[in-house]
């Protein structure tokens, strides 16, 4: 069944709230969860910016989300490009606009 964005209610005393149930994919979700967790492995940097958000205090699905989502940004970008991934060249970026995960990672 596809679901479509719908308004929700929340009404609690004098709050009344209205809010779209934001429909997704399950599966594109679950694979992105699984890569983000599996990319933590192999990269430096992705480890590092879910150790970052885990200080945050966020959740570890939460910061696995957000690691998603830097994944994803990634993605669309080489599909923009039609550029295969270099870890080496998104480094170099990260240095170039001043990432904070670079200055978070342990000296190599």
């Amino acid at each position: 069944m596809l679901r479509r964005n719908r308004p929700v209610s929340f009404q609690s005393g004098q709050i009344h709230v209205v809010r779209f149930r934001r429909a997704c994919n399950r599966e594109l979700r679950a694979a992105v969860h699984l890569w983000a967790d599996a990319s933590r492995k192999s990269c430096t940097w992705a480890q590092v910016y879910y150790e970052h958000k885990r200080q945050e205090g966020k959740s570890h699905a939460c910061a696995l989300r957000c690691l998603g989502q830097r994944w994803l940004k990634i993605l669309w970008k080489m599909w923009q490009t039609r550029q295969p991934y270099d870890e080496q060249i998104h480094t170099r970026n990260q240095v170039r606009h001043g990432s904070r995960a670079l200055t978070l990672a342990p000296a190599t």
